[in-house]
């Protein structure tokens, strides 16, 4: 019986301080002039009303529900605030930057799985300047000029390999999306054993995002509960496997462009991880630092590329009418030659209509006091949240009322400055499928233009759609 109170008592006292911590937050959070919020419990709060998957769309109703571009929540004692609306985006994440640029402490996705280095997950302080700066440096606009012939070039094989197997279309979008940036960062082509270092890299991708959904993971919630044993803490292995993993795949890559610069096979600043290491000292960096950086160029740019462009054609077989506006536009412009980026600033027709990305990283309120916006208290240190899916569908976010479901591009109509490297990518391949095939809804096949998969990032589910050659056009996709 002794024993087994020197167990309990340890445990009973952690349980009784965490319930403490919970109730003083909630008593807290009473206090007046908190946001519109629907009705939870004591101690948990909302935490049993988060839908296990697309949160974002009960998001959007709380927002519809309480007229309000900010919705209140509470996760077992931790605030979040729910952005719905693009003015009020503006406002806080630009306009008070400095009070919503920190990032709140993932203890599995940022602390464990990311070893506290990886940029998407670093608190506002010195480390995250450092690697903010350096990527921007590494990565501007006369860079990403430098990179066009590799977009360039992999465009065109996405282009043949359409033409060869085009019911694999969602498979080719994938493959352009990873060959250009496993290029670009790496300088290494998708062939041979590089392929299985694409599909290590998406399983990295697919386990952080999936570690890091807000309210998913109880010690994101209750900090405190990474004090516990390993015993009582099962999150903790799973997330140091994860990280094992993640530096394996990162620090392999990087060592092989080491490599490839000691043999003079590449140019200290030939490639983007390249020139990271060639910066390292400058921005107080090691090769960890580095391996993380190089390997958010990969996370950032081939899963939401991919899914921009599957997205593309499920708008062309939803709506074929303004598909061939598209076509007719780039055929205007581009008469007999293939697409350039010469001819982007003389399109017109500029393809948006659906985000890829629900929420993005969540940001954290100023730690040490209380903001205010439109008469309510937004609490010191509560998780910020963009919901990008409910504010790209808020009509009032254009000049003119638009159903905001429908694909109706000319209402987004606007000046890119086409320096980025996505931008770059997506223009390149639009295009040449304006140019060069048809892509119709295929005969018998009912398409579902509403199911998307769910987390952080977002794509369509596989569907079925006939693309085919524009007949004048065949010969010079072979």
């Amino acid at each position: 019986m002794g024993s087994l109170l020197s167990i309990l008592s340890p445990r009973s006292a952690i349980v009784g301080c965490l319930l403490l911590y919970v109730l003083s937050k909630q008593l807290r959070a009473k206090r007046s002039n908190l946001l519109p919020s629907p009705n939870g419990l004591p101690l948990i709060g909302h935490l049993h009303l988060m839908p296990p998957i697309r949160a974002w769309l009960w998001f959007d109703e709380l927002s519809k529900k309480f007229n309000s571009p900010l919705i209140y929540l509470n996760l077992a004692g931790q605030d979040l605030i729910v952005i719905n609306d693009y003015q009020t985006a503006v406002e806080l994440m630009d306009k008070r930057s400095a009070t919503y640029s920190s990032r709140p402490d993932l203890v599995v996705a940022g602390r464990y799985a990311s070893t506290s280095k990886r940029l998407l997950f670093l608190p506002y302080g010195k480390q995250w300047r450092q690697q903010c700066t350096a990527f921007h440096h590494d990565m501007t606009p006369n860079k990403i000029i430098t990179y066009l012939p590799i977009q360039i070039a992999e465009t065109k094989l996405l282009m043949g390999g359409l033409l060869q197997t085009p019911e694999r279309f969602m498979a080719h979008l994938r493959q352009y999306s990873a060959n250009v940036i496993l290029k670009i960062t790496y300088g290494l082509d998708s062939e041979g054993g590089n392929q299985k270092v694409i599909t290590q890299i998406y399983d990295v991708m697919e386990r952080l995002l999936a570690s890091a959904n807000p309210g998913d993971n109880l010690v994101d919630l209750l900090p405190s509960l990474d004090h516990l044993p390993d015993f009582l803490a099962p999150w903790r292995a799973a997330a140091l496997h994860q990280q094992k993993v993640t530096q394996s795949c990162f620090m392999g890559l990087l060592n092989e462009v080491k490599e490839k610069i000691s043999h003079g096979e590449l140019a200290h600043n030939g490639v983007f991880a390249a020139q990271l290491l060639q910066d390292k000292d400058r921005f107080q960096m090691d090769d960890l630092d580095v391996a993380y950086l190089a390997g958010l160029m990969f996370e950032a740019g081939t899963g939401k590329t991919a899914a921009a462009l599957c997205t593309f054609i499920l708008a062309a077989i939803a709506y074929p009418e303004v598909f061939k506006t598209a076509q007719a536009e780039v055929d205007r412009v581009c008469g007999d030659h293939w697409p350039t980026m010469d001819d982007f600033y003389h399109l017109e027709y500029t393809f948006q209509w659906r985000t890829v990305t629900t929420g993005g990283v969540p940001h954290m309120s100023s730690a040490t006091e209380d903001d205010f916006f439109n008469g309510y208290r937004i609490p010191a240190g509560a998780t910020i949240l963009a919901n990008y899916w409910g504010i790209c569908f808020r009509e009032k976010m254009y000049r003119q009322k638009y159903n905001a479901q429908l694909f109706e591009p000319h209402r987004w109509i606007e000046i890119c400055p086409g320096k980025l490297l996505t931008v770059n990518s997506l223009f390149l391949v639009l295009s040449h499928l304006c140019y060069a095939f048809d892509i119709k809804v295929k005969e018998g096949v009912v398409v579902d233009t509403q199911a998307y998969t769910t987390g952080f990032d977002i794509e369509p589910e596989p569907f079925e759609c006939s693309i085919t050659p524009r007949a004048w056009r065949t010969q010079e996709i072979e």
